[in-house]
């Protein structure tokens, strides 16, 4: 994974972690996608709550209907 190259809030890291949750959860491993998930939700949110402070609403829903697809996966 980029991670060493990347700020770990970027967004690009949100997508992968929310891609190897998805792995997980179809191999069964609930508990490892669910870390995963959560690490993704996490950045979105970080990322919608940024662009709603510049008054970029597009972006910030954007970020949030991310986010929130990775919570409807953890069902």
């Amino acid at each position: 994974m980029r991670k060493k190259y990347l700020d770990p809030k970027h967004p690009d890291l949100a997508t992968r972690y929310n891609n190897i949750g998805l792995l997980y959860l179809d191999q069964g491993n609930r508990s490892l996608s669910l870390d995963y998930f959560t690490q993704a939700v996490s950045i979105y949110e970080l990322l919608a709550q940024a662009y709603e402070a510049l008054g970029i609403y597009a972006e910030a829903r954007e970020y949030r209907a991310q986010a929130e697809a990775c919570l409807s996966f953890q069902l």
